[in-house]
Order: C-alpha cells, then structure tokens, then sequence
C-alpha cells in the first residue's frame, strides 16, 4: 500500500495563490484545499489577483498565519516562566 504525499499532515496550511497565474492555476490550490480539509487538516487558502507571484496583499494574511501558528500565547508564556 502507497503512502500518499498528503497523508499524515498535521501542521496547518496557508496556501497563498494568484488568480490569473498562467504557471499553476487557482483550482490545482482549491482542489488542494479540500483534500487537506477532507483529511482534517487546518487550512486555509488566500487567493489575490495576481499573477505567479506573492504579491504585497498577502503579506498581512502569511504573517497572521505565522503569529497563529507560532507566537506563544500569554499562557504559555507564563508556563515557561514558571518551569524556569
């Protein structure tokens, strides 16, 4: 039995893409999107109108993204003052 490349994934997913990109097209990110999500991954997808790029737009949505995922909350930082 093959191990799918998606299977297992634990770590949430940004997928970041532009509308009109002539390289990867939006639906290869949608399709993308909802098997992550079938398989109960926490994910999001931000498209903007853009081309095969990151464009400026999305910087505001990658660093939320990165605050969720790694900036420790108040009670977390508290813990680890506590267990030092």
């Amino acid at each position: 039995m093959a191990i799918h490349p998606l299977q297992g994934i634990g770590a949430p997913v940004l997928l970041i893409h532009g509308q009109s990109d002539p390289v990867v097209p939006l639906k290869a990110s949608l399709g993308l999107q909802q098997r992550l999500e079938a398989q109960g991954c926490d994910v999001a997808l931000r498209s903007f109108a853009a081309g095969h790029t990151i464009p400026s737009e999305a910087l505001a949505p990658i660093r939320q993204f990165l605050e969720r995922c790694f900036m420790p909350t108040s009670g977390e930082i508290s813990a680890l003052k506590a267990k030092a």
